[in-house]
């Protein structure tokens, strides 16, 4: 399994939704870039599995209601396959699971594991 910690979340969909085009590039190219970071930082290397589960956990430093597919992590599992760690997040090959967590200060928890075939 690898875990990867990343300081910040992603924007919500409704901050997503109301962004320009170019300002939506520049948060993919962002993640895209965390996410490679982080696997650096991780040692993960580049294992690039093909069936694998992923859960990401979103730590917020406030709690309150959050609605859940407000959060849909497109931005993270481009990040992934951008980075090789999977082939492809394509449904029927990856599991993806998220949720909501209180903590210090906003940061996303990503582990990832191989499925066996």
């Amino acid at each position: 399994m690898i875990r990867l910690e990343i300081e910040g979340t992603p924007p919500s969909l409704n901050e997503w939704t109301t962004l320009h085009w170019s300002q939506q590039q520049q948060i993919k190219q962002d993640w895209a870039w965390l996410v490679k970071a982080a696997c650096l930082t991780a040692k993960a290397g580049h294992p690039e599995y093909k069936l694998a589960t992923v859960h990401i956990t979103l730590i917020f430093p406030v709690v309150r209601r959050r609605d859940l597919d407000n959060y849909a992590p497109k931005a993270i599992m481009d990040g992934l396959v951008n980075a090789g760690i999977l082939q492809d997040d394509r449904a029927d090959w990856v599991k993806v699971t998220w949720d909501f967590a209180k903590g210090d200060s906003r940061r996303t928890i990503i582990d990832i594991a191989a499925v066996e075939s």
